[in-house]
């Protein structure tokens, strides 16, 4: 890229008159960096400057430059590091005509726990979206469930959409599905049922752009996870108890699987229990002080908890350790 195209692009300033014309590749890391590249200074950190220059980069864009130690190489002063990357990934992704879905959290942890081709889910951080956009081809598809970021590399990014019908077919629990859809028949898929109009839209989407998947790889989607528990709350096996502790970690989703247990079980079968900590208006929740404190819950067949699983799971395992003394 032409350094003064890349000035324009960053909205960033030229502080020197330097020999290099263009820049090659783009870097974050300083121990990273090439010749011919253009290194982003998150911190305007002088070492890690330096170790760039040294390692060969044609140009130095961070908020704060000291001193230029390099007359040859450009020196671009930016007002903020992350917009000027945004803005460059924003230029890339349109030069190459890349397409953006927005998704929900359920539709990122089906994606997140299964493969796909021709698909991506965007990261979180910044510089490795930058690394993705940098790397992906023309009219590749990313997913992500953050708005912000969406606005602000493709203003005109699409949703899922559900536009067929779904045909559920009954199954022996609520932990795993049966169902139709656009003339396919999917059995025994490890996803709840609570979150099937979830999937079907995502589904839809994958299809209509013939980006490959299998549902069956998907083992887990970290939400309404259940723990089955035998009478003294140890767990057991998938479905060899009537009892289990449905672990949620998201608040909102919480919210929703509590009033699906409602409307879907009677009041004495189920128990919504939070921390003390958390204040929620769902109707006869009942908060706990400490996660020991589910043990003395009784007579129920589903406990709705809104925890970590893996300290729940420390807990309940904590008999078994006891035993080995």
């Amino acid at each position: 890229m032409r350094l003064e195209n890349l000035c324009r692009l960053l909205n960033g300033i030229l502080l020197n008159n330097p020999a290099i014309s263009e820049i090659n590749e783009f870097g974050f890391d300083a121990k990273a960096i090439k010749r011919g590249y253009a290194f982003f200074s998150n911190d305007s950190n002088e070492d890690d400057i330096s170790q760039a220059i040294n390692n060969g980069a044609y140009a130095i864009i961070a908020t704060k430059i000291g001193s230029i130690q390099d007359k040859e190489i450009a020196y671009i002063k930016v007002e903020d590091i992350r917009l000027s990357v945004i803005r460059l990934v924003r230029f890339m992704a349109s030069e190459k005509s890349l397409v953006f879905y927005h998704i929900n959290k359920i539709q990122k942890s089906i994606i997140s726990n299964m493969h796909i081709k021709n698909a991506k889910l965007l990261p979180n951080r910044i510089d490795d979206i930058f690394k993705v956009i940098q790397n992906a081809n023309f009219n590749e598809i990313f997913f992500s469930d953050d708005i912000e970021i969406l606005n602000q590399l493709s203003p005109n990014y699409q949703s899922t959409a559900l536009t067929k019908n779904i045909e559920t077919i009954n199954s022996n629990s609520m932990f795993f599905v049966n169902f139709i859809f656009d003339e396919i028949f999917y059995q025994n898929i490890n996803i709840p049922q609570i979150f099937l109009k979830d999937l079907c839209p995502l589904l839809e989407t994958l299809s209509g752009n013939n980006i490959h998947f299998k549902l069956n790889e998907i083992k887990s989607l970290d939400h309404f996870e259940p723990i089955f528990i035998d009478k003294n709350f140890y767990p057991v096996s998938f479905g060899t108890s009537f009892r289990a502790i449905i672990v949620e970690n998201d608040i909102e989703l919480f919210k929703l699987e509590a009033n699906y247990l409602a409307n879907k079980f009677n009041q004495s079968d189920i128990i919504i229990t939070a921390s003390k900590d958390t204040k929620l208006d769902i109707e006869n929740i009942v908060y706990f002080k400490k996660l020991d404190d589910i043990k003395s819950f009784k007579n129920f067949r589903y406990v709705l908890m809104l925890c970590n699983k893996e300290e729940l799971m420390e807990r309940l395992n904590e008999k078994e350790e006891a035993t080995l003394f």
